[in-house]
């Protein structure tokens, strides 16, 4: 089972996630951006959208991934709190996510996310589960 943990950053807003899979520390790794932003559980899958993303290798990957998914939520006015790897290879991923439309009433931004950045930026393999680091400009 996939969990993440926020590190102490002064500046920015930082994460690890985890997963018995590599795909699951990458859901992992999108629940622990949209949970900075807003409480995952006040947000419903209704909507449904699909992201794919190329990198050179696995931390290129995880950097566009994160990227692109707040690009697609301000582009979409969305936000997403399911998330779904269907494809990942260290050039390629494909994913589903879910989410709803914004709605200032309903929903409650506890952070602005600008970027996720290459600083300290890691995937890898511990023992049977595999665990991704990312730090990302508030």
């Amino acid at each position: 089972m996939g969990s993440f943990r926020y590190l102490d950053h002064t500046a920015d807003m930082g994460f690890v996630a985890r997963g018995e899979t590599l795909n699951e520390a990458f859901e992992e790794a999108a629940k622990a951006l949209f949970n900075f932003i807003i409480d995952l559980k006040r947000v419903k899958p209704e909507k449904e959208l699909q992201i794919s993303v190329e990198g050179d290798d696995y931390e290129s990957l995880l950097f566009n991934w994160l990227n692109e998914l707040l690009f697609q939520a301000e582009h979409h006015r969305m936000f997403f709190s399911q998330f779904k790897i269907e494809y990942l290879t260290p050039r390629r991923l494909k994913a589903t996510v879910w989410g709803e439309t914004m709605d200032r009433k309903r929903h409650q931004v506890n952070n602005e996310v600008k970027a996720c950045t290459y600083h300290l930026l890691r995937v890898e393999k511990k023992g049977d589960n595999y665990e991704v680091q990312a730090v990302c400009d508030v």
